[in-house]
């Protein structure tokens, strides 16, 4: 049963293999994602960062598989970005149960890397009678 105060934490590291990856499955091939020189020579970053959207689902891998596991089905997402992720970068993932309202779960995520928030939000799951069992 998932219950409010439930947390999980995983870890992952991203490597240029993974982003490559994600790129070209979704067309994402902005040049601040792959593009060394692009990434330091236009914006504030010092290399390639991860794309958010692969940060999100890492996340959605824990929702899904984890807490509250399998058969869980995403319902909302609000997310923020406050810090980029670069590629080799250990990103630690914690989701946190917030609130338990029959079968729509609200989920706190906090997403570190060196000590620094890279994705933050909430998200509202729906779970099916085979989630979290």
């Amino acid at each position: 049963n998932v219950e409010v105060g439930q947390t999980v934490t995983q870890t992952r590291i991203f490597t240029s293999a993974d982003v490559a990856d994600f790129a070209r499955l979704t067309g994402d091939s902005n040049p601040l994602h792959i593009d060394p020189n692009f990434a330091r020579d236009s914006v504030a970053f010092n290399a390639p960062i991860v794309h958010g959207a692969l940060i999100n689902g890492f996340v959605s891998g824990i929702l899904g598989m984890t807490l509250p596991g399998p058969g869980t089905v995403a319902f909302s997402l609000t997310l923020k970005f406050p810090n980029p992720l670069y590629i080799n970068e250990a990103v630690k993932a914690k989701i946190s149960i917030e609130s338990v309202k029959k079968r729509f779960v609200e989920c706190d995520i906090e997403c570190t890397a060196d000590s620094k928030a890279v994705m933050t939000g909430r998200a509202v799951v729906m779970v099916t009678n085979k989630s979290g069992s």
